[in-house]
Formats: structure tokens, sequence, C-alpha cells
């Protein structure tokens, strides 16, 4: 729920309908990047039940919370895959009910979140006007990985030359051990996400790296070396 969450959606339609992005807007999107980079908190996705899945009465709401639930709703409504359109219901169900039982207390909180980001912002258009907006040094190997380039888990697969270990085993161990893995402080336990509770790690997060330690060790070694090879290309303004 950071503050430019609603331009954000409102953009991402936009442009799907053909909108041409100003530089202004592309500003905005990059500051916003920049933000949750340097957030310190996450908000994990609740266990809560969307069998019955409702939209939220907007009108019952106070300015505060309804541009952000209309824009989760929107964002919803645009489609996409069946676990992400499953995690934002959860969203919309679990800022409905924390506003509706306490919306002052629950305001402060996002305000305290988002309170010293502002002041660590580099220019992003001094940046962007200064050269290359990406070098070499900006690569993150573990942002490499199946979502990015699909082939890659070809690729392991067929390197690794095991007949006990599937993709979908290549896939989870990615997952927990690489590209899943968040450092960022958890705000709630997801069995009881209307509580404020400051987590470090999340248990099922645990629990889930070390079922797959033993697969993981073999994948690694070739999928590491993949990750090395060249799949970068940075990304210049002219």
């Amino acid at each position: 729920m950071c503050p430019q969450f609603c331009e954000l959606v409102w953009l991402m339609v936009a442009q799907s309908k053909g909108w041409k992005i100003t530089k202004k807007q592309v500003q905005l999107v990059l500051e916003s990047v920049q933000q949750l980079s340097e957030l310190k908190w996450r908000d994990p996705v609740p266990n809560i039940k969307i069998e019955k899945f409702q939209n939220p009465l907007l009108k019952d709401h106070s300015p505060l919370i309804r541009p952000f639930l209309a824009s989760i709703v929107l964002r919803l409504n645009h489609g996409g895959m069946k676990g992400d359109m499953e995690m934002l219901q959860k969203y919309i169900i679990l800022w409905n009910e924390r506003y509706s039982k306490n919306a002052e207390f629950w305001e402060k909180e996002r305000e305290t979140w988002f309170a010293d980001l502002s002041k660590n912002t580099p220019q992003i258009e001094e940046l962007i006007s200064s050269g290359p907006v990406l070098s070499d040094e900006d690569q993150i190997l573990e942002g490499i990985d199946f979502h990015c380039f699909p082939k890659l888990l070809d690729r392991c697969f067929n390197d690794l030359k095991d007949p006990v270990i599937t993709k979908d085993d290549i896939k989870k161990c990615v997952w927990f051990h690489r590209s899943g893995i968040n450092l960022k402080k958890a705000i709630c336990d997801p069995n009881d996400p209307y509580s404020l509770k400051t987590l470090d790690s999340l248990e099922t997060e645990i629990s889930s790296r070390k079922e797959t330690q033993q697969n993981w060790d073999k994948i690694s070694v070739v999928w590491l070396k993949l990750c090395e090879k060249t799949y970068w290309t940075p990304i210049k303004i002219n």
C-alpha cells in the first residue's frame, strides 16, 4: 500500500489501452520502485478464505482507504494469473476489515512505514539524464529466475540429468532459496493478519527452505552457473 499505489494501477490500465507514458510518469514509477526497495517492512499474504469473495462497499469507507481499495478492485478486474488474483482478493478483504475495525490505527501505521523514505530517495530525473540507468554492477543474480527467463528452467533440467528431480522441484528450490527470499520484516503473522506483530522471518518460509534443502544442494550447482552467463543488457536512454 505504497503512497503511489493508486497512480501505478491507473497507469497500468491506461498503458494497456495505448496510453503513452510521459517522462514525469516514468519518474513516478522509478521513485515508487526506489521507495519499495528501501522499505523495511512487508505485509505477508494473509491466510484468509476467499470462497465467497465479494467486492467491498466502497461508499462505506472513509476517503483514507477508499481509493486504495478501489484500485485493488480495478487491478483484480484487469485479470491475471490465478494465484495473483487470489492474492489480490485476500488483500481486499484484509484492508477492508482492518479499516472497518480500526481505521485511525492502521492509517497511523501506514504513515509510519513510509515516513522516512522521501528523505532518502535520490533525484530520479538526474539519474535518468546522467547516462546508463543500469550498469553491470547493478546486476542481481537472485533476480534471474524462471519468471524472467522461462527457458532457464529447461536448461537447468537438461543439464542436471537427475532422474528424481522434476521441473517443479527446480522451481520450488529456486523460489524458496533464491528469488523468493524476502529480508523485509513482516508486520504480522499470516494466520493473524489483524494484529500488528513484527516478525524477522515467517515459520512457513523457514520450513519450506528446510524441506527443499536436499534438492537445492544438487540444483544450485547447475543453476548458479547458468545465472552467471549472459542474461543482462544494460539499459541506456538516448
